[in-house]
């Protein structure tokens, strides 16, 4: 037992039977600790894998322990800025709690009690998080850590230690997954793989052709969304009877939503997808023009807070791109599904406003947009990674975004260089041989770096039983790319 190597494996979020089904069958030659959440992992474990090999930490109960602690809270916190590199403030702003604030593109989104703490409260709540991981990785030093979320503080404490820490996504085409290495969603090896394939296929004849498959979880994005009074009627008295219940019975946590909070967004998404339906525009209305398509991202969400903390202000993205464009060009924006109700009407009058800013209509999918557009603009979302399949250029403000390695891609961070990757990709002849040399190279790197989980999906439809089919695969893949 004491000659075996260590592993970490963190457990959070709706995979918890799937990531103690690869506990067991790492633990037969590593010494494996777990970290949960809350007791209800510990509970899971006690109920479904009794016999587990395995130490548990559950990190409420560690908080619990030491919320009283005497700290010097400025001075521990500027100690770890220095020791690993990142501001709390930053910190803060990924958080959709603490950083609410940030969130001035979701307007509507409701507010949790966090938000309204001091901001010497906030930081101590992250310093507690940064000591929770130091005491782990203190007590077990583990050569590997194992996540269903690449969390930002544990990336800083594992990179500080150099310690592999690696997470499980999905690789945008089908039913295929790799392992990501940091907070920014990327793959060392994936990067450099699309580089060597765009080098490869540079000077080879066109003829490649590849059908692009949606992964299973988000077909629902593909998928015309719909939304009717009734339902959110429904929706909406359940909640109420729901919230009315702790709010009697004093249940409900009032550092988190307050009660009721959410009813008015579920109406409002009825309201503004009528609103959608009545400004929204069809390809056959803008017939005459180039368009350039933009889908708005679900806010707040990890793929822009963690993703990409340099920049994801949807607004100030639309100007930059709208101000760049020719006279005979429009700037198609989508709404996300999801987040009808979470922006105000005013963000979207103020788009309606811009001359050459058009609101696409919800009954058109993000696909239908794409092949009629000339250039799409990303931050971090899949209309990127689509766009290259579709063979159209791209601008991406995302700066971790893979597909900047891309000839057909141009990575911006201000207005002159939006403009100038505006006028540079739209000149580009639709028939180049760059966007078949972008596909192919990013398809083959995607191929080389994944492997396939039909029905992965499913897993968060089932909290009671073991995965060892999924996890039998995730563990031969980490120990055939990874040499463990």
């Amino acid at each position: 037992m004491t000659n075996k190597k260590n592993i970490l494996i963190h457990i959070s979020g709706p995979f918890t039977t799937l990531w103690l089904s690869i506990s067991e069958i790492l633990s037969s030659d590593y010494n494996v600790t777990i970290s949960c959440v809350d007791y209800s992992c510990k509970k899971i474990i006690r109920d479904i894998i009794p016999d587990l090999n395995a130490l548990v930490e559950v990190e409420k109960d560690f908080y619990m322990k030491n919320e009283k602690l005497q700290l010097d809270i400025m001075k521990e916190a500027i100690l770890r800025e220095r020791k690993y590199g990142e501001a709390f403030s930053s910190l803060i702003s990924m958080d959709r709690a603490l950083g609410r604030g940030y969130l001035f593109n979701a307007d509507k989104y409701p507010v949790q009690g966090k938000a309204w703490w001091s901001n010497e409260k906030k930081i101590n709540k992250l310093l507690v998080e940064f000591i929770y991981w130091e005491y782990i990785i203190d007590k077990y030093s583990p050569v590997l850590i194992l996540s269903n979320l690449h969390t930002k503080i544990l990336s800083l404490v594992s990179r500080h230690h150099k310690i592999r820490f690696l997470s499980l996504i999905k690789a945008r085409f089908g039913p295929k997954y790799m392992w990501i290495e940091n907070e920014y969603n990327q793959n060392a090896g994936f990067i450099e793989k699309v580089k060597e394939y765009v080098n490869e296929f540079s000077n080879m004849e066109k003829g490649f052709h590849v059908e692009y498959i949606l992964d299973q979880s988000s077909l629902w994005e593909f998928t015309k969304f719909h939304s009717d009074f009734k339902t959110s009627l429904k929706k909406s008295a359940r909640l109420f009877i729901y919230d009315s219940y702790r709010f009697i019975r004093q249940s409900y946590n009032k550092d988190k939503y307050k009660p009721w909070a959410w009813i008015p967004i579920i109406i409002r998404s009825y309201f503004r997808y009528r609103y959608f339906l009545k400004y929204g525009k069809k390809p056959e209305a803008l017939k005459g023009h180039k368009i350039v398509y933009f889908a708005l991202h679900q806010e707040p969400e990890i793929t822009l807070q963690d993703f990409s903390p340099e920049f994801h202000n949807s607004m100030e993205i639309i100007a930059w791109v709208s101000k760049s464009l020719n006279a005979d060009t429009l700037l198609v924006v989508r709404e996300h599904p999801f987040s009808y109700g979470i922006r105000s009407k005013k963000f979207h009058d103020n788009l309606r406003s811009m001359g050459n800013v058009v609101l696409a209509h919800p009954e058109i999918s993000s696909w239908e947009w794409i092949k009629r557009s000339s250039l799409v603009v990303s931050i971090t979302g899949t209309a990127g990674v689509e766009a290259v399949y579709f063979g159209k250029p791209v601008i991406t403000f995302g700066k971790h975004q893979s597909i900047r390695h891309l000839p057909t891609v141009r990575y911006v961070n201000n207005y002159d260089s939006t403009k100038e990757a505006t006028n540079e990709l739209l000149s580009l002849p639709e028939n180049d041989r760059l966007f078949e040399t972008s596909k192919k190279a990013f398809y083959h790197a995607q191929m080389d770096v994944s492997f396939e989980m039909i029905d992965y999906a499913s897993i968060t439809r089932n909290k009671k039983d073991l995965q060892p089919g999924f996890a039998k695969i995730i563990v031969d893949d980490l120990k055939k790319r990874y040499n463990f």
